[in-house]
C-alpha cells in the first residue's frame, strides 16, 4: 500500500548525463529474498526506465547472505574473493518490446559488498535508499533524506523537485518472527516519512507499479535528530506507557 503522498506529474525526459543512485542495505541481517530481487535482471531493467527513476547505478550491501547469483554469472561483472563485485549490465532503453528497443541499450553500473565499517557514504550519495526494517538503518536513512530534501527546498520546484527528492523505501522481512521492525516501519510509513514494501517480490511486479509509486512519493518532512520523536513512536506502537523512554531505547538496541 502507498503510505506517503503521491502526485501525478509528467515524467521528466531522461538525461543520460545525470547519474542517479540506488543503495540497498540489509545491515547485519540475513535477507536473501531482498538481495535476489534487487540484483535480478527484471529489477535492473525496470529501475533504469525514466518512469521508474531512470537510475544509472546500484550498490548492494548484502550482509551475511549469498552473493547475488545473477552477477556471478554475468560477464560484465567482476566478483572478488572478499565478496565484493563491480561491473555493468546492459538493459533495454525502454521495455516496450518493439524493434527500436532491441537496437538501443543503456548501461547500469552495479557494485556490492558484505559489510563496511560505515554505510553513511553510500547512504548519503543515494537518491533512493532501499533498506531492511532495522531501527538503526531506518533512522539513519530518514535523517539523510531530510538533510538532502531540506537543502533542495527552494532550489528547485514542481516536477524537478519531486525528481530530486531523496527517498527511503523499507522492505519488510516476513520471515522474521519479531514484529517490532514491521511496526516501526508502519509507524513511520503512516506519517509519510517513508514508503513501505510489504514483501521483496512486490519490487518485481512486471507492471512496475510499486517502483512507480516510490518514484512519485513526496516524503513528509522528518524532524531528524529528535530522539524524543523516535521514543514516542516506540511507546505508541509497541504498547509501552507514554514516556517510557528507557524501554524504548532498549528495544531500539535490540533492533
Amino acid at each position: 500500500a502507498l503510505l506517503a503522498t503521491t502526485v501525478k506529474a509528467e515524467v521528466m525526459p531522461n538525461d543520460e548525463t545525470v547519474a542517479r543512485f540506488i543503495f540497498v542495505t540489509v545491515g547485519t541481517t540475513l535477507f536473501d529474498p531482498l538481495v535476489e530481487a534487487v540484483s535480478s535482471r527484471n529489477f535492473l531493467e525496470m529501475v533504469a526506465q525514466p518512469i521508474n527513476g531512470g537510475y544509472t547505478d546500484i550498490t548492494i550491501q548484502y550482509g551475511k547472505g549469498r552473493r547475488p547469483k545473477f552477477f556471478e554469472s554475468n560477464k560484465g561483472v567482476n566478483s572478488e574473493d572478499d565478496g565484493t563485485f563491480e561491473g555493468t549490465v546492459e538493459v533495454p532503453s525502454n521495455l516496450v518490446r518493439d524493434e527500436s528497443c532491441l537496437k538501443e541499450c543503456r548501461t547500469i553500473r552495479v557494485r556490492g559488498y558484505r559489510f563496511k565499517p560505515s554505510l553513511e557514504a553510500d547512504m548519503r550519495s543515494a537518491d533512493l535508499v532501499v533498506s531492511h526494517a532495522g531501527a538503526g538503518s531506518i533512522m539513519e536513512g530518514l535523517a539523510l533524506c531530510a538533510e538532502r530534501n531540506d537543502r533542495e527546498e527552494g532550489v528547485v520546484s514542481g516536477e524537478r523537485k519531486i525528481k530530486n527528492m531523496k527517498k527511503l523505501a523499507v522492505v519488510i522481512n516476513s520471515r522474521l518472527m519479531d514484529d517490532h521492525q514491521t511496526e516501526l516501519a508502519g509507524a513511520m510509513g503512516a506519517r509519510g516519512y517513508l514508503y513501505v514494501v510489504r514483501d521483496p517480490s512486490l519490487l518485481l511486479l512486471r507492471d512496475g507499479r510499486v517502483l512507480k509509486e516510490i518514484e512519485d512519493v513526496v516524503p513528509t518532512h522528518f524532524p531528524g535528530g529528535d530522539d524524543r520523536e523516535f521514543a514516542a513512536l516506540l511507546d505508541e506502537h509497541m504498547g509501552f506507557a507514554v514516556g517510557d523512554t528507557a524501554k524504548a531505547k532498549e528495544t531500539k538496541k535490540q533492533m
